[in-house]
């Protein structure tokens, strides 16, 4: 299901703690959609979307290793199907 509405859609890389999260958070907070991206926590990530939903925000969470060219790809097919095309990049 894609996201309904307007918005620019954010990705964050390394959201799923730390300063990436705290980006993710604020991208949330200013009406932006937010695809959280994470490596190794799940559960980190899943952390932060919550907050942003709570917040009324919309906030998906992607696992992918940004190190890795093809899993980048694999990433941004999968934000687009779900959310939208990426409107701006946040790195941690």
């Amino acid at each position: 299901m894609r996201v309904a509405n307007t918005a620019r859609t954010t990705l964050v890389t390394g959201a799923s703690r730390g300063l990436g999260a705290a980006i993710a958070i604020e991208q949330g907070a200013v009406g932006n959609n937010v695809a959280v991206n994470y490596f190794n926590s799940a559960e980190g990530a899943e952390r932060v979307c919550a907050r942003i939903r709570e917040a009324g925000g919309y906030a998906h969470a992607f696992k992918a290793d940004v190190r890795d060219e093809a899993e980048i790809d694999r990433m941004v097919g999968e934000i687009k199907a779900v959310q939208a095309e990426i409107d701006a990049l946040e790195e941690d």
